[in-house]
């Protein structure tokens, strides 16, 4: 397979971040080889900076040869799924701002990468070790290849590869989370930083405390970052991580609070009479529209 058809694999499952069918089949692919992490890397950095190519002429013909560069060793990959016009029209401009990158190499940073999600809903990135982060729109973090993250400001879902000899660490604002393999969701908020585990176990501590408060499925750890003090709170959680696949599970909560959830990941408000705010239900929602979400709602507070 050329290197334009492999090109146009990664492109296309980077134009389709909401696709978990895309986003598993390129965690599958880069896990065959080292080859194919060191070309995804390269490719999503130049994906990334193509908000910052300037506006100058430039020559096409160079800017494949400035690409090829990167891509000096054949990879295979399998053609998963047919390709969507929009990455012929996108590739154009990653041909552009690579020629760009490679006439600025000196700005570079060897050591981190910094990613900003954009998108209408979330953004995805994988990471060189085969880890997956789904983040919210205007978030942004760095990352590297020793397996560590610096979460700065808005909120994501982690998909950790586990790897018993490297722990997968998340630097935050006066902590931390540490965990070999698992799923959990962090939101960074201006004074509180809120980690909540899907699967698996992590542990969490601040800076200044060297006894970590471990978290398992369900359970929120809250970061303060003024205090620089960890500390979980009671009840399971799990609900926070469902904007990533539209899977909400809300058991004995306050009907307040899943209106208050709901609403956020629909983008409209959910109203719940004041009598029934502090009502405890249990409710589950898997991909469903916002009409079906007020219709059991309003059954389920009716009973």
């Amino acid at each position: 397979m050329s290197n334009e058809d492999i090109q146009e694999f990664v492109i296309d499952c980077l134009a389709d971040p909401d696709n978990r069918d895309k986003q598993t089949a390129l965690a599958q692919w880069l896990q065959e080889s080292e080859e194919n992490q060191v070309l995804y890397a390269e490719t999503k950095r130049i994906w990334d900076m193509a908000e910052e190519i300037p506006a100058t002429p430039f020559s096409t013909a160079e800017g494949w040869a400035a690409l090829s560069q990167q891509i000096s060793t054949p990879v295979k990959v399998k053609r998963l799924f047919p390709w969507r016009s929009v990455a012929a029209v996108l590739l154009p401009l990653c041909i552009a701002t690579a020629f760009w990158w490679q006439h600025n190499t000196n700005n570079r940073n060897n050591d981190w990468t910094s990613f900003t999600a954009h998108g209408s809903e979330k953004d995805s990135l994988l990471l060189p070790d085969g880890s997956v982060i789904y983040a919210k729109p205007g978030t942004t973090l760095a990352y590297n290849k020793e397996r560590v993250v610096k979460l700065q400001k808005g909120e994501a879902f982690f998909e950790v590869v586990k790897n018993e000899q490297i722990r997968f660490v998340i630097d935050l604002e006066k902590g931390k989370v540490t965990v070999l393999g698992t799923s959990f969701n962090i939101k960074v908020g201006t004074t509180v930083t809120d980690v909540t585990v899907l699967d698996g176990k992590i542990s969490m501590n601040a800076d200044n405390s060297e006894t970590p408060v471990v978290l398992t499925k369900g359970e929120t750890g809250r970061l303060d970052a003024s205090a620089a003090t960890v500390n979980k709170i009671p009840g399971n959680y799990s609900y926070n991580c469902g904007w990533v696949n539209g899977d909400f599970a809300f058991k004995n909560e306050e009907a307040a609070t899943v209106a208050a959830v709901l609403s956020e990941y629909y983008h409209t408000e959910i109203k719940i009479d004041d009598s029934l705010r502090k009502r405890r239900i249990t409710v589950k929602f898997s991909n469903s529209s916002i009409e079906e979400v007020k219709a059991v709602l309003a059954e389920v507070l009716d009973k």
